[in-house]
């Protein structure tokens, strides 16, 4: 469980960042971190929150860990819908299509590192009046929750902990994790799965 402790206090902090939404939520991208933001907005009363990836693997992980839907675009919104989108795909273009998706006054929170200088719809920012948040890392206290949070709940995380491998064979391991698509951690050293 202490390998998730990092990433859910990320997700804590996005969360938090987002002032604790209380309308509708999308998360785009459901690797770890999408899918750690949905269970705490979960977690947090939030009931109208949908992922979205492009991985239909991703999609059907994060959805029964979840239980919210998770689909390949972002949903259509009514005008004035109070919408706040979690960015954690770290993809430019999955982030822009999004920007021309989302309703007027969309929160949008950026949670995922993007590799490389991301071109942005300001277009869409403006004239949609959207609220763009950065979130990078977390606080002490969002560590504590997260913490917490583990504690007493180890079985709904325990799926996203993936694979292991042991030290001999982490880089076969890491190409193997590079061409699939599951949202759970590969952890090396000590056991190896069989």
């Amino acid at each position: 469980m202490a390998a998730l402790a990092e990433p859910l206090a990320v997700a804590e902090h996005a969360v938090g960042r987002a002032g604790r939404p209380t309308g509708s939520a999308v998360v785009l991208g459901a690797g770890a971190v999408g899918t750690l933001v949905a269970l705490v907005l979960r977690d947090s009363g939030l009931r109208d929150v949908t992922l979205v990836d492009a991985d239909e693997g991703r999609r059907q992980q994060a959805a029964a860990l979840t239980a919210f839907p998770a689909v390949d675009a972002v949903p259509r919104f009514a005008p004035g819908a109070g919408v706040t989108l979690f960015e954690c795909s770290g993809s430019a273009g999955a982030l822009n299509a999004a920007l021309r998706a989302v309703p007027v006054r969309t929160h949008v929170v950026l949670v995922e590192v993007h590799s490389e200088a991301t071109p942005t719809d300001l277009d869409a920012l403006l004239h949609k009046e959207i609220t763009l948040t950065g979130s990078s890392s977390h606080s002490r206290a969002d560590f504590v929750r997260a913490v917490g949070r583990l504690a007493r709940s180890p079985e709904t995380f325990r799926p996203l902990l993936g694979r292991r491998a042991g030290l001999d064979d982490a880089p076969a391991a890491l190409t193997r994790l590079a061409h699939t698509h599951d949202a759970g951690k590969l952890l090396v050293g000590g056991q190896e799965d069989s």
